[in-house]
């Protein structure tokens, strides 16, 4: 079972462990005052841990806890903190996902709104400007911003603060020296008129805001900005990627994962194939696939379902329990000839995420073991059925081989049949089975000859064209 951190303290953090209560996901919520605890739902799936970490603290904690997942949820402007969980979860190994705050269309509010913007990179920036400006200011940035503030002339009349209503919060402004009426410790977000009483209580020519986008409240500190005449000094927020809220509470519902297995021997898996093997929770896919997964997981326990239709897996994953690991099994590289991007697309159009892993196709592992560069093949698939074998040698061009991924409607024997009708019965073939495997079989022989021979249901057939090249030359 997955191990999941959400480091928290934020509007996302807390929806992200609501969710995981609603939906029995065991989850463990990092924050770092007890003030963000208090606004966490109580019950039996979350467990809070309070405390602020640098990358040693949080990588001893990853440790320490089994962690397998991180979302990283803190502020936007954290930029510190998410330096270190991205650090702490390299050394680690461990996937980190960064969830991203929904933005309001902030340019479009500026024009809407018609207040007077004027916007900084930093908050020491934004001090700098106001320090040449007149009238008072509210800041709306956090009591950690304060001290750059202090640097504004008469700052002990002209700032407000408003920060966030605990014990902590309020002693570290007073040891900076705010207090009494300069302080308003309040929850947020607030509304537009919670915004424009302040404003004009305070008498405020000067709006400090980060931006904070949707959950933070930014269009309705602009709006009330405008309706008092007050101007608005704007923070940028750092550019960044990520997904968003729904895209993660998905992840955490289920985190699916499609793999390719390479040729299938666990030698030839990519690490990060084998790393997902060995902590998936319900690993789905066809029979060999599956022992393949076994033999590399040992003794350790998992939920194993032979499926490979799309659409039957896709009723299994709707079905799955919340809060686990799903791996679907893919043979060669997810990006060749595979199932995967069938199953992709299905997933895409329920709006569920996925990670692809890709794998090393069986092809490039034959053609390695004859020494033929890829680059001298063209390559064609008869999985799926049927296919007209003279469309499938002039698919091959000016290039010398013909690499043909075969299957159950159409083998080995099948095609060499063909080329015989067609007069090429003298060409030479490679024919590759179980590949990778103890069992391997690598065979060289004319059409005519390997017509005769047997051959795993799943097997690849070169063919040289070499000969045809010359007679056509």
């Amino acid at each position: 079972m997955r191990h999941i951190l959400i480091i928290g303290g934020t509007t996302e953090g807390r929806l992200l462990a609501e969710f995981c209560e609603e939906n029995r996901i065991y989850a463990t919520v990092s924050v770092v005052s007890g003030y963000g605890e208090s606004l966490l739902p109580e019950g039996k799936y979350i467990t809070c841990k309070t405390r602020a970490m640098d990358e040693k603290g949080m990588e001893q904690f990853l440790l320490e806890d089994d962690i397998t997942l991180v979302v990283d949820a803190a502020h936007p402007f954290a930029r510190d903190v998410h330096q270190n969980i991205l650090e702490a979860c390299r050394k680690r190994n461990i996937r980190c996902i960064r969830c991203l705050r929904e933005e309001a269309d902030a340019r479009e509010k500026e024009t809407e709104h018609q207040a007077e913007i004027h916007r900084v990179k930093s908050v020491r920036e934004a001090a700098e400007y106001l320090a040449g400006q007149k009238g008072n200011i509210l800041v709306t940035t956090g009591s950690h911003s304060l001290r750059e503030f202090q640097a504004i002339p008469d700052w002990e009349t002209r700032v407000f603060a408003r920060v966030l209503p605990s014990s902590e919060v309020l002693r570290s402004c007073e040891e900076l020296g705010f207090s009494g009426r300069q302080l308003i410790a309040m929850q947020g977000p607030f509304s537009g008129n919670m915004n424009e009483a302040l404003l004009r209580e305070t008498e405020a020519r000067w709006l400090v805001t980060k931006e904070s986008g949707k959950a933070g409240g930014f269009g309705e500190k602009l709006a009330a900005a405008a309706r008092t005449g007050a101007g608005a000094v704007v923070i940028e927020k750092p550019e960044e990627t990520g997904l968003s809220l729904e895209e993660v509470k998905a992840i955490l519902r289920w985190d699916i994962i499609l793999a390719g297995i390479g040729p299938g021997s666990p030698e030839e898996m990519t690490p990060e194939v084998r790393e997902a093997i060995g902590s998936a929770d319900i690993l789905i896919g066809a029979r060999r696939m599956l022992e393949a997964a076994k033999a590399l997981r040992g003794t350790k326990r998992a939920e194993y379902i032979c499926e490979y239709l799309p659409g039957e897996v896709l009723e299994i994953l709707k079905n799955a329990a919340p809060g686990v690991q799903i791996l679907l099994l893919y043979s060669g590289d997810t990006a060749f000839y595979s199932g995967a991007e069938k199953m992709e697309e299905l997933l895409r159009a329920e709006n569920t995420p996925c990670r692809i892993l890709r794998g090393l196709s069986s092809v490039s592992y034959f053609l390695k073991e004859l020494g033929i560069a890829p680059e001298e093949s063209a390559f064609a698939s008869v999985h799926a059925g049927d296919k007209d074998v003279k469309e499938l040698l002039e698919s091959a061009g000016e290039k010398r081989y013909l690499t043909v991924l075969c299957g159950r409607s159409m083998g080995i024997r099948e095609l060499c049949r063909a080329l015989i009708r067609l007069g090429y019965g003298t060409l030479q073939v490679f024919t590759g089975e179980r590949l990778s495997y103890p069992e391997e079989r690598i065979r060289r022989g004319t059409a005519e000859k390997m017509a005769e021979e047997t051959y795993d249901m799943l097997s690849i057939l070169c063919i040289d064209l070499g000969k045809e090249r010359q007679r056509q030359a």
